[in-house]
This record gives structure tokens, C-alpha cells and sequence, in this order.
């Protein structure tokens, strides 16, 4: 009952499982932070509750940090042990294995400037992309290409909220 009073941190689209907060992990690690547990949580149920979403890539990124090759090696090495660590929770609350794959992008992909605090912090983070379907539930069914349009555009209007909190949450600190 605490949960469903909570915000929603988790929501569905049509190519991802979306969440406005970030997993955290250790430094330089990939221990996952005791405040992430109850996130991920709600990752497994929500997968739990739409087994049409038949595989998700759990994508770890990294910052870039260093220059030199060893650390480009780190970061990769690291994204990837995060997103092995995030599979390996979300398998352990019921998840089959067989739906998720981890792949660590290290700094190949970054969505802010890695020359400011609040950029680095929105690079290091954990997306689930859904790669695999069987079929959609009913409710987008037989839809017109302009309904689902409207439904894309909805949700996107919904779920502003998550960058705004994502950059607020950098910027804490």
C-alpha cells in the first residue's frame, strides 16, 4: 500500500522501460546502492506484469573520466559490470534471464557534456531498451497510425518529468 502512494518511478513506452530516478552504484564500482533496491524492484515487477516485453537490453553508460586507453577500458569493463549487476537483481526477483541482456556502452553514448558535473552525472546511468516483443496488449491494437501517434505524443508529455528530475538530481549533487 506504501508503494501505490508512492510517485511512479517506472513507466512503459513503446521502446523503453522508463524510470525517473538513476540506479546508483559505489564508486568506481558496481555494487548497487542500497536506495536503488526498491527502483529495480519496481523495474521486476513492472516486467513481471508485461511478459509481452519478451527481451530489454540493460545498457550501463559511463562518464568519460580519463584520457588514456586504460581508462577507456575501465569504463567499458565497468558499464558492463553494472548492467551484469542490474540483470543479475532484476533475475533474482523473478525475472527470467532469458528476457534480459546486459551490454555496457562505457562512454560511447553520452546524452551531456562530460565537461560539467550535472553532464557526467546524466552520462553514468542504466537504460533498459525494449528489444523484443510478442505483441502489443489490446489497448493499441487496431489503433490508426494517427491515434498512436497522439498516444506517443501523450506519453512524451507525461514523462517530461523524468529528464526535469534527472537534471535536478544531477545538479544536487
Amino acid at each position: 500500500q506504501e508503494r501505490q502512494q508512492q510517485q511512479r518511478r517506472v513507466f512503459v513506452s513503446h521502446t523503453q522501460i522508463e524510470v525517473s530516478e538513476s540506479v546508483h552504484f559505489g564508486g568506481n564500482s558496481a555494487d548497487i546502492q542500497a536506495g536503488s533496491l526498491p527502483l529495480l524492484d519496481e523495474i521486476a515487477d513492472v516486467m513481471l506484469h508485461h511478459p509481452h516485453i519478451t527481451l530489454v537490453e540493460v545498457g550501463g553508460h559511463c562518464s568519460d573520466i580519463g584520457a588514456s586507453e586504460s581508462q577507456d577500458a575501465w569504463e567499458q569493463e565497468l558499464s558492463q559490470l553494472r548492467a551484469d549487476a542490474v540483470v543479475a537483481h532484476l533475475t533474482s526477483r523473478g525475472v527470467e534471464p532469458s528476457r534480459l541482456q546486459a551490454r555496457g556502452y562505457g562512454d560511447t553514448r553520452p546524452i551531456g557534456s562530460n565537461r560539467s558535473k550535472t553532464g557526467r552525472a546524466l552520462n553514468r546511468r542504466v537504460e533498459f531498451v525494449i528489444k523484443e516483443v510478442t505483441e502489443w496488449p489490446d489497448d493499441t491494437q487496431g489503433q490508426s497510425a494517427a491515434a498512436l501517434a497522439k498516444q506517443l505524443r501523450t506519453d512524451l508529455d507525461s514523462n517530461r518529468h523524468l529528464v526535469d528530475a534527472l537534471i535536478a538530481a544531477a545538479a544536487a549533487g
